[in-house]
């Protein structure tokens, strides 16, 4: 079984997870992501990367929200 990640970011990123390139913002539904510790990085070429740990259990989403122009993230697991 999986989890899913979704995210809200602003202006917009490159989404890696694990180092793995996985999808341009705006994206429409939720990625599928194996359970456990992830390492996210969220990258546009007119902003620093930013990066931040996750973990992710069975059937859970975790949600990601960053402004690239305030460098504000905020994030949260549901069930």
């Amino acid at each position: 079984l999986l989890g899913y990640f979704s995210c809200n970011i602003y202006p917009w990123g490159d989404i890696y997870i694990d180092d793995e390139f996985q999808a341009q913002t705006p994206i429409s539904g939720a990625l599928s992501v194996h359970p456990g510790k992830h390492v996210l990085v969220v990258k546009n070429q007119s902003y620093k990367a930013v990066s931040s740990e996750f973990y992710i259990a069975k059937k859970d989403t975790f949600f990601y929200q960053l402004n690239f122009e305030t460098a504000a993230a905020a994030h949260s697991s549901k069930p």
